[in-house]
């Protein structure tokens, strides 16, 4: 999922306030957004009753990754992936479904 990510155009950035918390200043991180679309198998099952219990047919999910370029030097960069079965179009998009980072600024 990570190399789809990866390989995946840049949409768009958005600045976002990071809070501090004691062990990290506050700051403004510029977070770059990027979407990619992949097919995630279902694990193996083995018995009659592990077939009746779960899915056995491939799920279609759109991946929205979020991950900061440029963090200051003392700090880890932040990183996360959401995967959703809703549309994902466009950076507009991406960005209302990643729990509010369209109100934080472009």
């Amino acid at each position: 999922m990570l190399e789809a990510l990866g390989d995946a155009p840049a949409l768009g950035t958005i600045t976002v306030e990071v809070p501090g918390n004691g062990s990290r200043k506050a700051r403004l991180a510029s977070i770059e957004v990027r979407i990619a679309e992949v097919t995630i198998q279902p694990p193996p099952r083995r018995g009659a009753h592990a077939k009746a219990s779960g899915s056995t047919e491939p799920v279609a999910v759109t991946l929205i990754g979020a991950t900061e370029q440029s963090p200051p030097a003392d700090s880890d960069s932040i990183s996360w992936v959401l995967l959703t079965n809703l549309p994902v179009k466009d950076f507009e998009c991406a960005t209302e479904k990643g729990s509010g980072m369209g109100n934080a600024g472009h």
